[in-house]
Formats: C-alpha cells, structure tokens, sequence
C-alpha cells in the first residue's frame, strides 16, 4: 500500500497572522528602544542642568564678593572722601561684574550647545 504524501495547504489568514505577529513585535522593539532613548536623554539634560545650576552658584557668589569688595573699598575705605572715586571704584566693580556674567553667559551656552 503506498501513501500519497499529504499535500499541505497553507490557510492565507495564518500568513496574515505571522506576518501582522512579526510587524507588531518590530513596532513593540521600536518604542523600547525610543522609550529607553528618551530616559537616557532626560538623564543628559539633568546632568547638565545640574552643571549649568553649579556653574550660575559659583559665579553668583563671586559677583557677591565683587560687591563686597565694592562696598568695603568705597564706603569703608577713609582715604576715598570724593565721590569721584567712589564712581570711579563702582566702574571698576561694574566691569568686573559683567565681566563674570559674560563668562557665565559663554560657559552655559557652551553646556547647552552640546545637547545631543
């Protein structure tokens, strides 16, 4: 007795299925990958808020010490007794305070520029 071979006929909406299984595991690999993308993004942007934060506190306790140093060589000072030299001191502390905020302008603009 001979067998014929059983022919196998594919049923079209399980090619369908396979296919629609394979695009959705793609398109669930995707967003993994933007989702672990975007944590990784909001972790650079914390760090570098936390840089810019640190380099605004330096600089701002710099600029305060400018102006105590201001106040001291102006006011504090007996052989400053014209107001000319008081003008000519708080030019001098103005310079030097934009200055600062010049440079703490160009190092955040540096930290941000870096942005991935």
């Amino acid at each position: 007795m001979t067998e014929t071979p059983a022919v196998r006929h594919s049923n079209p909406n399980l090619t369908w299925l396979r296919i629609i299984a394979v695009l959705l595991l793609l398109l669930l690999g995707l967003e993994i990958y933007r989702t672990i993308d975007a944590v990784m993004l909001s972790q650079t942007r914390n760090a570098r808020v936390q840089k810019i934060q640190t380099v605004i506190s330096n600089q701002q306790q710099m600029i305060d010490e400018i102006i105590s140093d201001y106040h001291a060589a102006a006011y504090d000072n007996p052989s400053v007794e014209r107001i000319a030299e008081q003008q000519l001191l708080a030019a001098e502390h103005t310079l030097l305070t934009l200055q600062m905020m010049a440079l703490q302008n160009n190092q955040i603009i540096q930290l941000l520029a870096n942005n991935p």
